[in-house]
């Protein structure tokens, strides 16, 4: 997987590179649970649709992590996903 220089990402990985790469305090916010909405829809026809992700944490608080997220389809005939959490169905019909 390649970063663009300027997307958010890359300047995550990069602070946290130049920070020395440190894997946390044990007195910080564990990750709890990933939310993610949309996980479930149906759709008919090709249409478009984003996804977002929520990190919760240990200690009640929630982070909106889409724009940090991976994303991959498992039926890329039926729907692709792009980088940013957006799908696009191809308007064939799944099982």
């Amino acid at each position: 997987m390649r970063l663009s220089a300027d997307s958010d990402a890359y300047k995550l990985l990069r602070d946290w590179i130049g920070q020395g790469a440190p894997w946390g305090r044990d007195d910080e916010p564990r990750l709890a649970s990933l939310d993610v909405q949309l996980a479930e829809t149906i759709a008919s026809g090709a249409s478009q649709q984003a996804l977002k992700v929520v990190a919760k944490y240990s200690d009640g608080s929630e982070r909106d992590v889409t724009a940090t997220a991976r994303y991959d389809s498992q039926t890329p005939m039926l729907l692709d996903v792009d980088f940013a959490g957006v799908i696009q169905t191809t308007g064939k019909a799944g099982q």
